[in-house]
């Protein structure tokens, strides 16, 4: 029998998906859990061999709660469940070493072959998920990564509707300085103006993806 730990938020999501296993003969779902502090007690005392993982969870904690789990016991095997599967979630789930990636629209059917493959250490990313993955972490990801500490508190601001006079004041700067940085961060980034930028922030999610140390 293998075990599972169901961790969201939503309680029609914790009890749908556990009444889509429990009609199974080979899944059994030892925890219900809604928050991370919770699945993780749980966790370190069932020790399941599975969890599916609402990324809502993901998103209100920390992206990279995958790998933290996955570094406590590497045999663990991680699906997340989701209503939003935007590029940089599908990489974040690829990177911390979740199995794949399963939409809330699949059919009940589909979602059990999924969680069956994963159940078998293999990988239930579609060809569409890894399609997009390979697309942000050779392109998108590439281009943000190269930026400096400086640029990436810049384009912090910028996110968040600030002018180069605010940016100067809050970096304590001066503005020619901050739009040196800025016209650096648009070459390395490659579009042309912050107008674009904003635009390609809004496509990809990238503000999902900037923080400031």
């Amino acid at each position: 029998m293998f075990t599972i730990m169901i961790a969201s938020n939503q309680p029609i999501i914790r009890y749908g998906l556990s009444s889509i296993l429990e009609k199974t003969e080979d899944f059994a779902v030892i925890a219900m859990t809604n928050t991370v502090t919770e699945m993780q007690t749980q966790y370190d005392i069932l020790f399941p061999d599975l969890i599916i993982l609402d990324m809502r969870i993901l998103i209100r904690n920390d992206l990279s709660l995958c790998s933290q789990i996955m570094q406590k016991r590497p045999i663990l095997k991680i699906v997340v469940f989701t209503d939003n599967d935007k590029d940089i979630y599908l990489w974040k789930a690829w990177i911390g070493g979740a199995k794949g990636v399963i939409s809330i629209q699949e059919t009940e059917e589909d979602f059990l072959i999924k969680v069956r493959e994963a159940s078998l250490n293999k990988y239930c990313f579609t060809l569409s998920h890894m399609q997009r993955i390979a697309r942000w972490q050779n392109d998108i990801e590439k281009r943000f990564s190269a930026l400096t500490s400086r640029e990436n508190d810049i384009l912090y601001l910028i996110v968040r509707g600030k002018r180069n006079r605010e940016i100067a004041a809050s970096l304590s700067l001066s503005q020619s300085t901050v739009e040196k940085h800025i016209n650096s961060l648009l070459g390395k980034i490659n579009v042309p103006c912050c107008r674009s930028l904003m635009a390609m922030i809004m496509q990809f999610y990238v503000d999902e993806f900037i923080s400031v140390e």
